[in-house]
C-alpha cells in the first residue's frame, strides 16, 4: 500500500473536525498494524494489531493553499525492538487544541509506508524524520 490520507480525514477537513494549525498533531512510528483505509481513529489501529512505538508531536504546523506542512523531527532513542514499517498521522486533542483524548476520539490523518527510514528496526537510537521535499509538506488536500 502506499502513503495515502484517510478517507475520513479527508471528510473531517471538510466538517471542521481537524484543525492542523491548533489542534495537537502528532506522529507515530507504528508495526503490526493490518492498514484499512476504512479506519478512523487510533483506536481502530490498535484494535487491528498496530502498536506506537514511538510518537512526536508536530512542531511548525501550516496550510497554505491545502498544502499542509510540518518541521522535519527525530523520534529520540526508540526503544530497540521489530521493524517498524509504517508511521500514522493523527489528531491528539480536540479541534480546539488542549489535552490528549482517548484513544477513541483520536483521529486518523494520513499513513506512511513509503518514505526514507520506513521500515526501520529501532535499536535504541533516533530515528529521523524528513518530509518529502524543500516545503516540509506531509499532504495536500
Amino acid at each position: 500500500m502506499a502513503n495515502f490520507v484517510y478517507p475520513s480525514a479527508l471528510g473531517g477537513f471538510m466538517e471542521a473536525l481537524f484543525s492542523w494549525p491548533v489542534a495537537t498533531i502528532k506522529m507515530s512510528l507504528i508495526r503490526s498494524y493490518t492498514v484499512s483505509t476504512g479506519h478512523v481513529f487510533v483506536s481502530d489501529l490498535t484494535g487491528a494489531g498496530g502498536v506506537l512505538v514511538a510518537t512526536h508531536t508536530l512542531t511548525g504546523k501550516t496550510n497554505v493553499g491545502g498544502l499542509v506542512a510540518a518541521a522535519d523531527f527525530a523520534w529520540p532513542a526508540v526503544p530497540a525492538g521489530a521493524a517498524c514499517n509504517r508511521a500514522v498521522v493523527y489528531q491528539a486533542s480536540a479541534p480546539t487544541g488542549g489535552a490528549d483524548l482517548a484513544a477513541s476520539a483520536q483521529r486518523l490523518i494520513a499513513l506512511f509506508d513509503t518514505a526514507d527510514n520506513l521500515p526501520t528496526t529501532p535499536v535504541g537510537a533516533d530515528v529521523n524524520w524528513d518530509w518529502t521535499d524543500a516545503s516540509n509538506r506531509v499532504f495536500q488536500l
